[in-house]
């Protein structure tokens, strides 16, 4: 760990289905990068498909579950370990 920084590869995942929908990485904790993901999918202007479907599920009165997959240890870990989910 880089200063007591976390690392990790965390999941989105449907809470109607259980699919994972989307992959990410942070070094922040995983509600936290969950909350941040729910606030911006309203601010940025780009229509991603991850967008839509955070605003689908709020308008749905749900919201996604999250899933950490991987602590890593460095940065060059992170990156490898979100390409290999």
């Amino acid at each position: 760990m880089l200063s007591g920084v976390t690392m990790l590869i965390y999941a989105l995942i449907d809470p109607r289905t259980k699919q994972i929908r989307y992959i990410g990485k942070t070094v922040r904790t995983a509600h936290r990068r969950l909350r941040r993901h729910v606030a911006r999918c309203y601010l940025e202007a780009d229509h991603t498909h991850k967008n839509r479907w955070l605003r689908q599920l709020i308008a749905a009165g749900l919201e996604p579950e999250i899933e950490v997959l991987e602590i890593c240890s460095s940065p060059v870990d992170l990156c490898e370990a979100e390409r290999f989910h």
